[in-house]
């Protein structure tokens, strides 16, 4: 079982399924909200941190068609 918040990472699967195909603008929004949460969150290591904005950097500069592959990625760093 995760050590982690598991809401943390269905509320992020579902706004981002919501958002996916919208535009850069509206994904980023979703990004930076699940960044300020995690930033918070004391159950998170400084290393799981970083690999989780990598992630989360990667899905804002990735194209659209990507998005999905990298929203998934991030979603799994999440739990």
């Amino acid at each position: 079982m995760s050590r982690h918040n598991p809401n943390i990472s269905k509320e992020f699967v579902t706004k981002m399924e919501e958002v996916l195909e919208s535009d850069e603008m509206v994904v980023l929004k979703v990004v930076n909200d699940t960044v300020r949460i995690i930033e918070k969150d004391t159950s998170y290591t400084t290393s799981e941190k970083l690999r989780i904005y990598a992630r989360l950097s990667s899905l804002c500069n990735c194209e659209q068609k990507e998005r999905a592959k990298w929203a998934s990625k991030a979603a799994r760093s999440l739990k």
